[in-house]
């Protein structure tokens, strides 16, 4: 291996975000480091294998219907959930590739995974606050009983329904 290759082999190594090589049928042809701690597996495990054998059903059914279109795309950015060896449902953004050979025809894809498990979880908690501040709005800090808001929202609703 030369210098420059072991340069490369490094940086896909160590990338920070998980990275796949396919080919045109989705078979996973390589896969970093990162991936397989996303997936839980070892490379061995996932050499071979469609990278759709890693994905919830919902997220296979996408990914089916993508990887045709990746051809003419030539990228696409997707959320799904892969399922770990455990079984465990993991939250990912992935950006997928399209990769063509000299002649211009479409050789696999290199699809770059992060997990968004963080991301997803912070959504739901602001969520979960917003209603949380919006249930507030309606309520009195000091008795928690309904304030003039509530009243006023209460009055139109009910006005506007007796018209």
């Amino acid at each position: 291996m030369g210098a420059r290759e072991k340069k490369y082999r490094s940086l896909f190594e160590n990338a920070p975000d998980g990275i796949i090589l396919i080919d045109p049928e989705g078979t996973i042809l390589d896969c970093n480091r990162k991936e397989c701690e996303l997936l839980d597996r070892e490379r061995s495990e996932c050499l071979g294998k469609k990278v759709t054998d890693f994905l919830s059903p919902q997220s296979r059914t996408f990914f089916d219907l993508k990887l045709p279109a990746l051809e003419g795309i030539g990228s696409i950015e997707v959320e799904s959930e892969i399922i770990t060896k455990t079984g465990k449902t993991v939250p990912i953004w992935r950006n997928m590739t399209a990769q063509y050979d000299d002649e211009g025809q479409f050789t696999g894809a290199i699809i770059h995974t992060r997990d968004i498990t963080v991301r997803k979880y912070l959504e739901e908690e602001l969520k979960r606050a917003n209603r949380k501040l919006e249930k507030q709005s309606f309520l009195d800090g000091l008795t928690g009983i309904a304030n003039r808001r509530a009243f006023d929202e209460h009055f139109s609703r009910e006005f506007s329904r007796m018209r």
